[in-house]
C-alpha cells in the first residue's frame, strides 16, 4: 500500500448523539499511523482518531454531515520539541471552538454546548462547589411517615408486624409479604386472587360499611322469601323458635339434627293395660279389624240374619212354658227374646253341633210373671 500522509473524509446521516466512524486510510509504507492533525469543516461535532479511524459524533447545533481533514506528520515534518507532544497530539481543531474539544451537557430532552451550565436547587437536592472545581450535591428527606408519627433522620427501619413481613434484596430494594387470606371458597368453588363478590340471594342482602361487610335477612312478608315455621294457626317469622316438650313429647338437639321423643302412656281395655310392645286388636264377637297402608286400622262388624221368629202370647200368670219350633239347620245360633215394645235379652248362645242338627225346643224363664195378653217373642239368628 503506498504512504498516505493527509485524507479528508465525509461524513453523512448522521444523527445527534450517535457516533459513526470511518477509516482514515494514513499510513507509512503500508503500516498504519495515528494522525497528528484533525480539522471538521464546521463546528457542531465532536471527533476522537486513533491510529486506523475517525469517529464523529454530532452535537445538537451540529448538521446531518461534514468533511474532517487528517494530516499525519513525516520526517521533518514530525521533528517534535523536545520532550515530544506526547498526548497533545492527534491535535484537533473544533471550528467555533476553543481548546483541544468541544464539551456538551445534556439533561432530560435538552443539550448545552456553550456558555455556563448552572446547576439548580429543586427537588429537595441542592448544590454546591468547593475550590472552585468540585460540584457537590445534597438531598434533603422529606421524611416518612407511618401511623402518627414521622420520621425525617437518620435511618428508617421496616418492622415485622401484623402478618406483613420486610426484606431487602441488593443493599437497595425493599421487599414485603403478607401473611393474609390464602383462598375463599363457597360451596364447591374457590377464589384465591383477585376480588371476592359477596351477592345477594336467597333472601340475604349484604353491603359495607366502611372496612365491615354487612348481611341481612329478608323475613316473610318481603320482596324475598324468608324464614318462617308455621304450627297450627300462628306463625312466627323473626327470632328464636322454641321447640317446648309437651303431651309426652319430648324435644331434644344434637350435631344440627332436631330429635323427637314421645313417652307411651297406654292403652287400657277390661282390666288390663298395655304400656309397652305392639298392642294387637284380636277379632271377638262378630268384629273384625284390620290395617291399610301400615297406618290405618279398620273394624267391621258382622250382623247375622234373623233365621226364625216365634211368638208365644200369656194366659197370665205364666212362669213356666215352652215353645215348640219346627228344625232350623244351621251350625251356631244366638237366640234372644223380649216383649213387645221391649229391648231383646239373650237367653241362649250355644253351638248346635253340624248342619244336619237343629234346635226344637227351648225352656225360658223370664224375669217376672207374664200378665194375659203380654206376648214374649224369641228371635234365632245363625251366625
Amino acid at each position: 500500500m503506498a504512504t498516505v500522509l493527509k485524507n479528508v473524509l465525509t461524513f453523512t446521516g448522521l444523527a445527534v448523539g450517535v457516533p459513526a466512524s470511518l477509516p482514515h486510510l494514513l499510513n507509512v509504507h503500508g503500516v498504519p499511523v495515528k494522525p497528528h492533525l484533525v480539522l471538521p469543516q464546521v463546528g457542531g461535532f465532536f471527533v476522537i482518531a486513533d491510529q486506523n479511524n475517525v469517529t464523529v459524533t454530532r452535537l445538537a447545533s451540529g448538521g446531518s454531515s461534514v468533511e474532517v481533514y487528517v494530516e499525519h506528520w513525516h520526517t521533518i515534518e514530525d521533528a517534535e520539541p523536545p520532550g515530544s507532544l506526547g498526548t497533545l497530539t492527534p491535535y484537533i481543531l473544533q471550528p467555533g471552538n476553543s481548546g483541544t474539544g468541544q464539551v456538551a451537557i445534556s439533561a432530560g430532552t435538552q443539550v448545552a454546548q456553550t456558555g455556563t451550565v448552572v446547576f439548580s436547587n429543586s427537588n429537595n437536592i441542592s448544590f454546591g462547589m468547593s475550590n472552585n472545581s468540585v460540584v457537590t450535591a445534597s438531598a434533603a428527606l422529606g421524611g416518612i411517615a407511618a401511623g402518627t408519627q414521622t420520621g425525617t433522620a437518620g435511618t428508617i427501619l421496616f418492622s415485622n408486624a401484623s402478618g406483613v413481613s420486610f426484606g431487602m434484596n441488593n443493599s437497595s430494594v425493599v421487599t414485603a409479604t403478607v401473611d393474609g387470606i390464602k383462598a375463599i371458597s363457597a360451596s364447591n368453588a374457590e377464589v384465591s386472587n383477585g376480588a371476592v363478590f359477596f351477592s345477594n340471594g336467597g333472601g340475604v342482602t349484604f353491603g359495607i360499611v366502611g372496612s365491615t361487610i354487612t348481611a341481612s335477612v329478608q323475613t316473610v312478608g318481603g320482596t324475598a322469601s324468608g324464614i318462617a315455621m308455621i304450627v297450627g294457626t300462628a306463625t312466627q317469622s323473626t327470632g328464636a323458635v322454641v321447640l317446648s316438650n309437651s303431651n309426652n313429647v319430648s324435644v331434644g338437639y344434637s350435631a344440627s339434627t332436631i330429635t323427637f321423643s314421645a313417652a307411651f302412656g297406654g292403652i287400657a281395655a277390661g282390666t288390663q293395660t298395655g304400656t309397652a310392645g305392639t298392642i294387637v286388636l284380636s277379632n271377638s264377637n262378630s268384629v273384625t279389624f284390620g290395617m291399610s297402608n301400615n297406618s290405618v286400622i279398620t273394624a267391621s262388624f258382622y250382623q247375622p240374619s234373623i233365621q226364625k221368629v216365634v211368638g208365644y202370647t200369656a194366659t197370665g200368670g205364666e212362669t213356666d212354658f215352652s215353645v215348640t219350633m219346627a228344625a232350623v239347620a244351621n251350625t251356631n245360633y244366638d237366640v234372644f227374646a223380649g216383649l213387645a215394645g221391649v229391648s231383646l235379652m239373650p237367653i241362649l248362645d250355644m253351638p248346635l253341633g253340624t248342619a244336619n242338627r237343629a234346635l226344637t225346643a227351648f225352656r225360658v224363664v223370664p224375669s217376672g210373671t207374664l200378665s194375659t195378653g203380654d206376648v214374649l217373642r224369641f228371635f234365632i239368628f245363625a251366625s
